[in-house]
């Protein structure tokens, strides 16, 4: 609970996790994850007879028409659909509560993996990055802008049996990170 430490693998070009949050299904019209992706996924590829949800979402509409939208007027986060509208929300207080759980000081780290003797082990690098203190009022500019998005990642039958998710969540790209935190250091171990 002190230091928050995040790492990820040498040479990854993948957003940054910042934290999983589902929506307040009780303010949004769809009602739980699984439902979302019924609505809103497409038939897997890779397990026949499941729908799949892994998109990204941000402020312009992606493939499934989804998009985030800040309602500065309600304290609001929105996912709307551009045909059928309002899909689920998120609460600012709930938000910017679950950011300083997650990241009040983090130190962001990478591995380098190397197979040795059928296992797989990993070299930390020296160069690590020091963030704290998160500025929940850049987190929504950041939402505004598409520097912080919003991952679904999961797959569901379509009754709504043997859901799976791989954790839904708010995510930032690695170089973007400064723009978060009022403290940011980089150094060597």
């Amino acid at each position: 609970g002190i230091i928050e430490i995040k790492s990820k693998r040498t040479g990854s070009g993948t957003n940054d996790s910042l934290f999983s949050k589902t929506p307040n299904w009780k303010l949004s019209p769809v009602t739980k994850s699984a439902e979302m992706i019924i609505q809103y996924g497409y038939n897997s590829r890779v397990h026949p007879g499941f729908k799949d949800l892994y998109v990204t979402v941000n402020s312009q509409p992606n493939n499934q028409g989804l998009f985030l939208e800040n309602e500065f007027n309600n304290d609001i986060l929105t996912q709307k659909h551009i045909v059928d509208g309002l899909t689920c929300v998120w609460e600012y207080s709930i938000l910017k509560k679950r950011l300083w759980e997650k990241h009040p000081n983090t130190v962001w780290v990478k591995a380098e993996e190397k197979l040795i003797d059928g296992k797989i082990h990993f070299l930390y690098d020296d160069k690590m990055e020091f963030t704290s203190n998160p500025v929940f009022s850049q987190f929504l500019i950041l939402i505004d802008t598409s520097l912080i998005v919003f991952d679904w990642r999961g797959k569901v039958l379509p009754n709504g049996k043997k859901y799976r998710d791989h954790g839904h969540g708010f995510r930032i790209a690695p170089r973007n990170r400064n723009l978060l935190f009022s403290d940011h250091i980089n150094f060597i171990a």
